[in-house]
């Protein structure tokens, strides 16, 4: 019988704050801390699936990967019909999974893409050369974090 070693998970407490949150639908969130990251309203979670594939690279630069969020407590469908119907914030329990360290040039880069793929949404609040300018000259995640919250 063979023994499988398993994967090394992360909790969202023990990640360096704040962090900046890469969803795939291009949105770039700060998480002031592990409560700001672990919450959610039912129509993030449920319908737009926030924490599917969700990239975090916390203010040490460490890259995380959600790989499952549920409910806390688990949600029943009666419950989960209610919290749909109100749009209730509730918390989530994360399993994050370790993909190394980011370079600040790559998150800045990574950062830059997230806006350019969304011009539309981040050009309502300043230029997007304007972003790409102020993004390039933040010399830490943390300035990255005031940029964007």
């Amino acid at each position: 019988m063979e023994l499988r070693a398993q994967r090394p998970y992360v909790i969202p407490e023990s990640l360096d704050y704040p962090a900046l949150c890469f969803s795939r639908d291009r949105s770039l969130v700060v998480a002031r801390d592990a409560s700001d990251l672990t919450r959610c309203n039912a129509v993030a979670f449920w319908k737009n699936r926030y924490f599917e594939d969700l990239l975090i690279v916390d203010a040490a630069g460490r890259r995380f990967r959600v790989e499952s969020a549920q409910p806390d407590p688990e949600v029943g469908a009666m419950d989960q019909y209610v919290a749909r119907l109100l749009n209730r914030r509730f918390r989530v329990n994360l399993r994050l999974r370790p993909e190394g360290r980011m370079a600040l040039i790559e998150i800045k880069r990574t950062a830059i893409e997230w806006i350019e793929k969304a011009p539309d949404f981040w050009s309502a609040s300043r230029e997007l050369s304007e972003w790409s300018r102020q993004i390039t000259s933040c010399r830490s995640v943390v300035g990255l974090a005031r940029l964007f919250d």
